[in-house]
């Protein structure tokens, strides 16, 4: 809730600055808006606190007006020049952070693709346990005709081998 709004011309910056006094979340004493299309200054103080923190947030935001700290990069250095104390150096690094990224979405490419190929081989794996059963059926159906499954070669001419069925021969132990 917006209470005042109140405006003034500051010879420093040669220009009018807009002050609106409104509510804001606790912490945030103030804060200053460079509206670029205007080239204005609007600086925001917040009304939970008491009129002294008021004051000086207001002249806090008004030097940075004054130093020109719009035109500046690094917030963290021009906080420190504002409150007379030695600048953070920035956590971020988006280099890092890029990198960091690049590598993640590889790791998680790679992880999709053994899932995948995981899959894949589970399948194969029933699919030859439901041949072997097929198979072993088969071989026990031809065992108690007498008859035996065989890969038999027709030559050195032909490259393929045929399946044939031949006669099992029992063994001396058999009745």
């Amino acid at each position: 809730m917006t209470k005042a709004v109140e405006h003034y011309y500051d010879e420093v910056i040669g220009d009018t600055v807009t002050v609106v006094f409104m509510d804001m979340e606790v912490g945030v004493k103030g804060e200053t808006i460079h509206a670029l299309p205007e080239d204005r200054y609007i600086i925001y103080i917040n009304l939970l606190y008491d009129a002294e923190t008021q004051r000086s947030t207001f002249y806090h935001e008004r030097d940075h007006i004054r130093n020109k700290d719009f035109e500046k990069d690094n917030v963290q250095v021009i906080e420190a020049e504002a409150h007379d104390i030695e600048a953070v150096e920035p956590t971020f690094d988006p280099e890092k952070f890029f990198e960091e990224e690049k590598k993640r979405k590889h790791e998680e490419r790679m992880q999709k693709s053994y899932e995948r190929i995981g899959k894949m081989l589970k399948a194969e794996r029933r699919k030859a346990e439901r041949e072997k059963k097929k198979r072993d059926k088969r071989n026990e159906m031809l065992a108690k005709i007498g008859l035996i499954e065989d890969w038999h070669s027709p030559g050195a001419d032909y490259g393929d081998y045929t399946l044939v069925y031949r006669a099992r021969k029992k063994s001396r132990w058999e009745d």
